[in-house]
């Protein structure tokens, strides 16, 4: 049934959001950290950065820091932890656009200027 629930995350902030169907949203959230996992893959084995992606979780290690972008299943959200922003939660609008929960800013504009300052790694959207 499509409408619109309340999510308990976004009851929090006095805001409701359309309903999204849990496995479209795993598809959906795999196949763009997948996505950006095959982009920098690579590039991390040149520039000796460690980078994992596995069950929902894309995890970029090296001497500069460590950034961490998960799916959160219950939320429809994606998660950010980042050596130069710190968390950050995105919402889910469509496979390709992931937009932060307190601004108007999109995941995407945001991973590439991070990877590209942190690790000198490129991805394009």
């Amino acid at each position: 049934m499509k409408g619109y629930l309340t999510n308990p995350i976004s009851m929090m902030a006095g805001t409701s959001f359309p309903s999204v169907d849990e496995s479209l949203f795993v598809h959906d959230a795999d196949r763009y950290l997948e996505g950006i996992f095959d982009q920098i893959d690579d590039q991390c084995e040149r520039k000796e950065i460690e980078c994992e992606y596995s069950n929902g979780i894309l995890s970029i290690a090296s001497s500069k820091g460590s950034l961490v972008l998960n799916r959160q299943i219950p939320a429809r959200e994606m998660w950010l932890s980042s050596p130069i922003s710190g968390p950050s939660h995105w919402e889910y609008k469509d496979m390709s656009t992931w937009k932060h929960t307190l601004s108007p800013e999109l995941l995407s504009d945001r991973m590439a200027s991070e990877l590209s300052k942190v690790y000198g790694l490129s991805v394009k959207f």
